[in-house]
């Protein structure tokens, strides 16, 4: 609970950032897409990945037993490798996006990043 407090925390500041316009918030969401990435990746790797998601399962079972009736542990599995593999492209179609829109950034802060030296 406490974690997924914080994360919702960073996403708030980090999105209120970029609606403002403040100077370091293209730089720091890149470094937290970048870090959500590399959490994906450490999370398909590591060994036993089957096994703690079927933990995470049966501990959502055991909070609610009427989850036991829409999905089956292994179905689990299946969505929840999809909804990584989703979140791991639309975190690289933000950083592309932010990529190509950071101008807009700069010269709303009256900094011009696209003149040259």
């Amino acid at each position: 609970m406490v974690i997924s407090i914080c994360f919702i925390a960073i996403n708030l500041y980090l999105g209120l950032s970029l609606l403002l316009r403040k100077r370091y918030s293209i730089r720091l969401v890149a470094y937290w897409c970048v870090f959500g990435l590399l959490d994906t990746t450490i999370f398909f790797l590591r060994p036993g990945r089957d096994a703690r998601v079927n933990l995470f399962y049966n501990a959502q079972v055991i909070r609610n037993p009427g989850l036991d009736a829409h999905f089956s542990a292994n179905s689990w599995l299946h969505f929840v490798v999809l909804g990584t593999f989703e979140g791991a492209a639309f975190t690289l179609l933000a950083l592309w996006f932010l990529a190509i829109h950071k101008n807009v950034f700069a010269v709303a802060q009256g900094r011009d990043d696209t003149a040259g030296p």
